[in-house]
Order: structure tokens, then sequence, then C-alpha cells
């Protein structure tokens, strides 16, 4: 009988091997790790010699041109919508933010999505209740599932410049909620926080399951930045 020759691993297991082996950076490791939870499983997973996805292997690259993507205002920020939820099936968002000095979201946290951001340009700090860290350019920060308190604030006098991904893609429809329409590269002035205004944003964050907070919540405790 002729030996069967041994299946080759799926593109899941694939992802984390190479995550797992050829030394990537944190920020490189964690994406790869991400994106082989995203891959869906087959009905047939398991069965010897059967890929563990339905999906064919796709022909063509998604690319997206500096000024393209759906621009919004969210809370004086600019936040430009590289990849949707349509795009990815949900199992991601990946979002281009532009934090002008003194803004950036106020105290806040999402239990059921995963978040990270690496620092292109500019400078905030991080807050969450045991750390106050200052990401500079080239850092890397992750907000783990599970419900995490935190914040970031530009507190220099320059604009900074995060690349986000978010896992799974929900907050994008909450971005599109609370958003107004902004050119690329500008920002809208901070809306005024009139209490019914206030009332519709808490409403819309609970809508898509975020928690808010004061905005001197992790202020109050008063940590030493790192």
């Amino acid at each position: 009988m002729t030996p069967r020759a041994p299946a080759a691993p799926s593109r899941r297991t694939a992802l984390k091997q190479l995550a797992a082996v050829t030394g990537l950076t944190a920020a490189n490791s964690l994406f790869f790790s991400l994106a082989a939870e995203a891959v869906p499983a087959a009905a047939t997973a398991g069965q010897p010699g059967v890929a563990d996805e339905l999906l064919p292997r796709p022909t063509a690259v998604l690319t997206v041109d500096p000024q393209r993507g759906e621009c919004l205002s969210v809370v004086g920020d600019t936040y430009r919508i590289l990849m949707t939820n349509q795009q990815t099936n949900g199992a991601y968002a990946a979002i281009d933010m532009l934090i002008p000095p003194n803004g950036g979201p106020g105290p806040h946290a999402h239990a059921l999505f995963e978040e990270t951001f690496s620092v292109m340009a500019g400078e905030v700090v991080v807050r969450s209740e045991t750390q106050t860290y200052t990401a500079r350019k080239g850092a890397f920060v992750r907000i783990p599932r599970g419900g995490a308190i935190h914040s970031f604030t530009n507190e220099s006098s320059a604009v900074a410049h995060l690349l986000c991904v978010v896992v799974p893609a929900g907050l994008v429809s909450l971005f599109e909620e609370v958003g107004q329409p902004v050119r690329p590269g500008t920002f809208l002035p901070l809306p005024p926080m009139t209490p019914e205004a206030q009332r519709k944003r808490q409403a819309a964050a609970e809508k898509y399951g975020q928690e808010v907070f004061p905005l001197d919540y992790l202020k109050k405790r008063n940590i030493a930045p790192q």
C-alpha cells in the first residue's frame, strides 16, 4: 500500500506556526495570531487531509489609497476607516486615526472587542486603572478583550497619528453612528457636550457594548507615567 502523503497544514495552523517560530515582533506576532483566529472553521475540521476553512483561496488583495476610505470626526478626532465590517465579514476593522492636541477618547471599556494600535507619529498618553504610559512613535498598545478601562489622550502640541485594528469589527458601527463626515486630514471642533448630546452618546455606546466613564476617572488614580 502506498503511504498517504501528509496533509498540508491549513492556513489557520500555518499562521499560528509562523507567529511562534519566526521571531516576529510583538506587534506582528499578535497580528498573525489574530489573523489565525479570524479564519473560519469548516464543518469538516479535524478530518485527515481536509483543510479547516471553507473560503476559497483569494486571487487579489485589497488596497486603499491615502485619501480614500470613509472619514469621520469622532469626539474631535479624525478617523479614516481603512477596512470596514463589510469588507472583512466582521472579522476585524482597521482605522487610521489622527488625534489633535488635547484630543482622544475619555475613559471607556469594550469587553467584547480587542483593540490594538501602533503610533505612526507623535505621541499619546495611554491610561488604565494601573498604568500611565506615554506611547511615542513606534510604540504598540494592546487593549485585550474583557473590559479593561482605558483612555488615550494627546497631551503634546503636535497631531498624533495612530493605526488601529479592532477585532471583531463592531466598533466601526459606533463611530459611524456618532461621527460626522470630515475631509481627510482635517478636524471638526469638538461638539458641545449638552445633557441631550451626552445622553445620545451614552445610548449609542451601550448599543455597541461600550462602557463610558467620567473624564477624570483614570486621572484620579494619579499614576506616574512610564
